[in-house]
């Protein structure tokens, strides 16, 4: 069972900066939707792990998951994190939970 994220207030501002990564994603937004990430392979020697925002509207969990189950790698493991979006990875109180659990030595 993985931890519960802790409850992390979110400001959000008025005007340009708050508009700046809008405009920034639209103009990345066709070099982001072109990328296959199938086109790296399916081969890792690395442990491939996910996190994942149960809400995530950019990159459904269905589709990561399906990515995940076609690679070979030590360990593949996708992690949906409850009641998160896309960019929860981004705020470190979100995803220390899960972190910490993943980085537990895995037990027989």
């Amino acid at each position: 069972m993985r931890p519960q994220a802790r409850k992390v207030k979110v400001f959000r501002r008025k005007g340009r900066f708050r508009d700046r990564p809008t405009a920034a994603f639209a103009a990345l937004k066709p070099q982001i939707d072109a990328f296959d990430a199938a086109v790296l392979g399916a081969d890792y020697e690395v442990p491939m792990i996910f996190l994942q925002g149960e809400h995530d509207a950019h990159l459904p969990t269905p589709d990561v998951q399906a990515f995940a189950a076609r690679l070979r790698a030590p360990r593949v493991e996708v992690v949906v994190m409850p009641g998160l979006g896309h960019m929860s990875g981004l705020l470190p109180a979100l995803t220390e939970p899960y972190l910490a659990d993943l980085a537990r030595p895995a037990t027989p």
